[in-house]
């Protein structure tokens, strides 16, 4: 597994937009709504059709947490709100990297 920065995570969620993505414990579906690069911004959406927003300073500390610790255990984050989606696309941009 490789350290992973927001940047090179946002750029390959531009990758999979639209597309049925799960969660990594509950297997929850999830698809990716927007991306911006330059403003460092991933929208997405939840089963329940819920928009949720990562950005900045949250996506800055989970890619920091992962690239120290590599857990993919929502638990080992400080903030658990929507962590389970990103870590879901770290898990996946740490697959293609093989």
């Amino acid at each position: 597994m490789t350290a992973v920065t927001p940047k090179a995570l946002l750029e390959f969620a531009k990758g999979l937009k639209r597309k049925k993505l799960h969660t990594l414990a509950k297997r929850r579906p999830f698809k990716i709504k927007k991306v911006d690069i330059a403003e460092g911004v991933m929208e997405f959406v939840t089963s329940r059709g819920k928009p949720q927003r990562a950005s900045g300073r949250w996506l800055q500390e989970t890619c920091e947490v992962f690239s120290d610790t590599k857990s993919l255990c929502p638990s080992d984050y400080r903030h658990t709100h929507g962590v389970t989606y990103a870590l879901a696309l770290i898990h996946l941009f740490n697959e293609s990297q093989c």
